[in-house]
């Protein structure tokens, strides 16, 4: 009863058979022929460069058409697929394709790096800014993508849907800030956009396993081995989310201390300038380090004191500055 229920309100009634096969074919499970690693491949490489050159650029619109060529989700969606119907020799078809995306993907960014004769700043790209610290606000987008490209592959009235899943996920630019970050050494960069990257797998792999368990799509096991297999797939992916989750925690934690220090430090300078002629032009924290930029004429504020205030307020900094910008007018007062 609750079965055919979820498959009413997900799929629009029972999964049928060539359903499931269309959605075997479409993420690899199934190969027709040899002919879909080629297009598998070619279009791993176009999108890479296209991926490169927009971060180079820094245009949104261009990562954007890299990430509706790339091909990533099908392989990754199939690997899950490929499990639960029992098809071990699918499943690892689907994984090496997977990492083979990955290897094509760093590999084909680096050599449009090396070559391009703009230089990518990483400190002021915000392509590249975007996707070296993914949190948890990452992970919930990547499980709601995986959510609906799972119910996209069993139903045919929202195959529209399956563009803006590849936008929302977005596999292949982490990839690509990979390789930029990896090219200027920036070790710490490099971490973070493939942890984006395996934020986004792991978070589709199981959002199509709630997707697929409701829908009946698993298959009866036939051999002993056969359900191990599916069970430490099962594990394995948990386990991965749950591991992957840890940083993320650990970064959401650090975007909401920096708000509150934000918002503290704003309250605090305000109440700090208060009486004299100077105001409040800017704020920037940055690893524990507080610069504030103050514009104005006479006697300047006393920093001792903003120091002392921000203290009052539990606002712990490595290192607090202030600019001071000294206004200056022309003409006579009237």
């Amino acid at each position: 009863m609750v079965r055919k229920f979820l498959e009413k309100v997900i799929a629009g009634g029972p999964v049928s058979v060539a359903g499931i096969e269309e959605a075997e074919t479409s993420t690899y499970v199934k190969l027709s022929d040899t002919s879909a690693y080629s297009s598998y491949f070619w279009s791993l490489v176009i999108s890479a460069v296209i991926a490169t050159a927009g971060i180079a650029a820094n245009s949104s619109a261009v990562v954007v058409g890299a990430m509706l060529i790339s091909p990533i989700m099908s392989p990754i969606v199939g690997t899950m697929l490929a499990a639960m119907r029992g098809n071990k020799r699918a499943t690892a078809r689907t994984l090496l394709m997977t990492l083979a995306a990955i290897v094509v993907g760093v590999g084909t960014s680096l050599a449009v790096v090396a070559v391009i004769p703009v230089p990518i700043d990483l400190s002021t790209n915000a392509q590249v800014n975007t996707r070296t610290a993914p949190d948890l606000i990452d992970l919930v987008v990547a499980f709601a993508s995986g959510i609906i490209a799972a119910i996209a592959l069993v139903r045919e009235d929202i195959p529209t849907a399956i563009p803006g899943v590849a936008i929302a996920v977005s596999l292949m630019p982490p990839l690509s800030v990979v390789a930029v970050a990896l090219y200027a050494c920036d070790w710490q960069g490099a971490l973070g956009a493939f942890l984006l990257f395996m934020t986004n797998y792991f978070a589709i792999q199981i959002a199509c396993l709630i997707i697929f368990l409701a829908l009946g799509v698993a298959t009866k096991e036939r051999t002993r081995d056969e359900k191990k297999s599916r069970v430490a797939w099962y594990a394995s992916v948990v386990v991965g989310l749950v591991i992957i989750s840890i940083p993320l925690a650990l970064t959401s934690a650090d975007i909401v201390k920096e708000n509150d220090d934000q918002r503290k430090v704003h309250d605090v300078a305000h109440e700090w300038l208060a009486g004299s002629a100077y105001e409040l032009t800017d704020i920037k924290i940055q690893n524990d380090d507080l610069t504030v930029t103050i514009a104005g004429t006479g006697e300047e504020p006393s920093l001792e004191a903003f120091k002392t205030d921000l203290a009052n307020h539990d606002v712990e900094m490595d290192r607090i500055g202030v600019i001071v910008l000294e206004e200056k007018r022309i003409g006579s007062d009237v």
